[in-house]
């Protein structure tokens, strides 16, 4: 099988090795992408009358056998190939001879691969989402059955008011469905096509259609000027990755409070013991690892961030083989979070409040009772402020 930048010369394996990578094991997630903006690319090439009808026909026919085969784990992306563009059209040529050539025709692997990965951010956003709703509506199950029991509001760590398990639990669920709007907001700037952009200078002596493949592959605007799309790379990625850090900021707040509470000293809550684990040498432990390793994913998503901002700065402009290793970091950070997610969401369910270890001390009222005496009294609230906190140092 041939890399497609061949030209019949021998090339050093370890060089070959090092400068593929592990692209082409993560090049695997973007294979049915690749397939798709590949048919849509051939098509709007016959329909400028740049690759004949019957030839398309074949192309396209052939892509999507290939895709089904893939899906099949019938084949898979070599290291000798590089990349899931190159095992592609090995696979189109060796069905089609020749012919399969032509897939390649006014486009560069650099706007190939970030088609694909486009068209994958918008749909891993959508199942993104999707994940965080079952974790909201998990949440509200702890609500309705739960929700009622008095809990201690904390600030700086220590008692400040009266609180409850549905008031805790629907700060978590608003931050989660805000995390939803602010995943959607990303795709915006993934939603450009930049196929046609070629190298980054466009298809010289090519008469193609950019807004063909917009429509066909469902993308809401062309990436233009085609010196933009190289320029954009990491941005969309990097704001992917952000947003999936405050994900996991706030699945990491909630596991610290569910383990704070499950401690001895906090005794609130009660840890089903199927999903708590044991130590080798305490026979009396169970273990929170689950909420622990949630709560560790947070720092998985911050050091992804950092690598693809440091990665992609003071790059000149135009493509540089720096940016294959964004992938990386941006699958990484997609992974832990959707895996946090889906474990939150069945963890969730596992815990119980429980009612008769909460009590909520009298002082935990001082400020209703400020604000019930600067209306009664019809004082300033920090005369009423005043008088509580005198009568509470004298007690």
């Amino acid at each position: 099988m041939k890399r497609l930048w061949d030209k019949d010369q021998p090339i050093d394996e370890l060089i070959l090795k090092y400068t593929a990578g592990n692209d082409f094991h993560l090049d695997e997630r973007l294979i049915k992408y690749d397939i798709k903006s590949s048919i849509a690319h051939i098509n709007m090439l016959k329909e400028m009358n740049l690759v004949k009808k019957d030839d398309c026909k074949k192309i396209s026919e052939a892509l999507k056998i290939i895709g089904k085969e893939h899906e099949k784990g019938e084949w898979k992306i070599e290291l000798n190939q590089e990349d899931g563009h190159t095992a592609l059209e090995n696979h189109l040529v060796e069905k089609l001879g020749s012919l399969g050539g032509y897939i390649h025709l006014g486009r560069s692997r650099n706007d190939q691969v970030l088609a694909a990965l486009r068209l994958y951010l918008k749909d891993i956003s959508s199942i993104i989402n999707e994940e965080l709703i079952n974790l909201v509506s998990k949440i509200n199950i702890l609500i309705d059955e739960q929700g009622e029991i008095e809990i201690p509001g904390y600030t700086h760590t220590q008692r400040g008011m009266p609180s409850s398990v549905k008031l805790w639990a629907e700060g978590y669920i608003a931050e989660f469905l805000d995390n939803a709007k602010s995943i959607n907001n990303v795709i915006s700037r993934a939603d450009k096509n930049p196929l046609g952009s070629a190298a980054g200078y466009g298809t010289p002596g090519l008469n193609i259609d950019r807004d063909l493949t917009t429509k066909k592959l469902g993308f809401k605007s062309t990436h233009e000027p085609v010196t933009a799309v190289q320029l954009s790379r990491g941005k969309a990625e990097a704001e992917m990755i952000f947003e999936l850090t405050m994900i996991l900021g706030d699945l990491a707040k909630l596991a610290s409070d569910i383990i704070l509470f499950y401690s001895y000293e906090f005794s609130f809550l009660e840890i089903k013991k199927s999903i708590t684990t044991g130590s080798s040498i305490m026979p009396q432990k169970n273990n929170p690892d689950v909420f622990e390793l949630v709560r560790s994913a947070e720092s998985i998503g911050i050091g992804a961030l950092m690598e693809v901002l440091s990665i992609s700065s003071k790059l000149i402009s135009g493509y540089h083989r720096d940016l294959q290793r964004i992938k990386m970091p941006l699958f990484r950070s997609i992974d832990i979070t959707l895996d946090s997610i889906k474990i939150m969401s069945h963890s969730i369910t596992n815990i119980s409040f429980k009612k008769e270890k909460i009590k909520l001390s009298d002082d935990m009222y001082t400020t209703e009772q400020a604000n019930k005496l600067s209306l009664e009294k019809e004082i300033p609230f920090r005369d009423a402020y005043n008088i509580i906190a005198k009568k509470i140092n004298e007690e």
